[in-house]
């Protein structure tokens, strides 16, 4: 969240969005995380208005390996 905090006018990772009736990746601003529901706050794009709260397995981080997020999505798929 330090990361996120420090450049709060950036995107911070991508995460599936309902539009047009089908999901799609888009990027996201990593705003807050809430301990007690496990959820991150996020804003799509530059949004300010629509904040959505999402699990961990819903955020590839830019900084992060995505074949690392996609090993660790299909083993939760799996169990």
């Amino acid at each position: 969240m330090a990361r996120c905090r420090a450049r709060p006018d950036q995107c911070h990772a991508i995460s599936p969005v309902f539009e047009a009736g089908e999901y799609g990746w888009k990027p996201v601003r990593v705003v807050d995380y809430d301990e007690a529901t496990n959820k991150f706050k996020v804003f799509v794009g530059d949004s300010t208005t629509s904040a959505k709260m999402v699990t961990r397995l819903s955020l590839l981080f830019y900084e992060e390996d995505p074949e690392a997020f996609r090993e660790r999505v299909n083993l939760c798929k799996e169990r």
